[in-house]
């Protein structure tokens, strides 16, 4: 499972790369002010307590970036959820001067990173941004004008970013699992 997810928000993070770039005269740094909402709904975990916020804090400068964003008055954490002790889910809600967003990312600790999975209207649900690769999973709206620029295409194997990560690193990680065992058997060693 882990090795799935790292796997996974890797190539994610290496497909976003290059866009990320090509904008990073745009970038504004009004996401690093990204503080914690108390909510009932959060786990138990401490948002201080998050991994690599610093790189967190870069890949949310790239959406802004590629989006367009011009300013961010503020920002914070809500719906912290750590699956594994490698695997954190959390939405990052970000006020721009146009609407208020959900960040929805994932931490994939093999790597120490974090991924952009989605960015969408918090009030509407339209989709600006999603993770390379899962472009036609979703109707994707211009941040700017809010009007559909691509329709979702409905084919029953295509999958939303956040089940397939979940499902690609389960596979992972049993993979991972199977050959532990293997190799415990081999020499003799109790797991």
């Amino acid at each position: 499972m882990k090795k799935c997810i790292i796997i996974i928000g890797v190539c994610f993070l290496l497909s976003g790369c290059s866009k990320a770039t090509l904008q990073k005269e745009m970038q504004t740094s009004a996401a690093e002010r990204v503080t914690e909402e108390s909510s009932t709904d959060d786990s138990e975990m401490n948002t201080q307590d998050l991994p690599n916020l610093d790189y967190l804090k870069k890949k949310l400068n790239e959406c802004v970036a590629i989006l367009g964003i011009s300013e961010v008055s503020d920002a914070y954490y809500k719906n912290v959820e750590k699956i594994d002790s490698d695997t954190i889910f959390l939405d990052v809600i970000l006020t721009t001067d146009l609407y208020k967003l959900k960040c929805t990312c994932s931490y994939i600790g093999l790597t120490d990173h974090w991924a952009v999975l989605y960015v969408e209207n918090n009030e509407n649900n339209h989709t600006y941004y999603i993770a390379p690769g899962h472009e036609e999973t979703v109707d994707l709206y211009d941040y700017a004008t809010d009007t559909l620029i691509s329709k979702k295409k409905d084919n029953p194997e295509t999958k939303d970013p956040v089940t397939d990560l979940n499902e690609s690193m389960e596979s992972i990680n049993e993979d991972f699992d199977s050959k532990l065992d293997s190799i415990a058997d081999e020499y003799n060693i109790r797991r």
